[in-house]
């Protein structure tokens, strides 16, 4: 019970975390490279826990099993969120792909 309120607990700050923390728009800092960086960090690893009744060959009793669905749900979440935030990066890394290219293009041209 103790491992699944520590759980809990866990769960419930990492949601406040990534409430309170925003990735700033590159029209606002197009220079800042370390804000992405930061966003495309792996998180921490979750605490290991290791059941005692596993290591001495029995079963799991129903609250591992529990604490461990309930952080592979929190995995499972927090994965949905990087692969959409990488999708989201992908997609404005092209846009500002071709905008760097259209004004290479608009410089070279002879037409200005």
């Amino acid at each position: 019970e103790r491992a699944r309120k520590e759980l809990r607990q866990q769960q419930t700050q990492q949601s406040q975390q990534s409430a309170a923390t925003t990735v700033p728009t590159v029209a606002a800092n197009a220079s800042s490279a370390t804000a992405t960086d930061s966003a495309l960090m792996p998180p921490p690893p979750l605490p290991s826990i290791v059941p005692s009744a596993a290591a001495e060959g029995r079963a799991l009793d129903g609250d591992q099993e529990e604490v461990f669905r309930l952080q592979l749900a929190s995995v499972r979440r927090e994965e949905a969120a990087l692969l959409e935030e990488k999708s989201r990066l992908e997609l404005e890394r092209g846009l500002l792909m071709r905008e760097i290219k259209r004004q290479r293009d608009e410089s070279a041209s002879r037409f200005r």
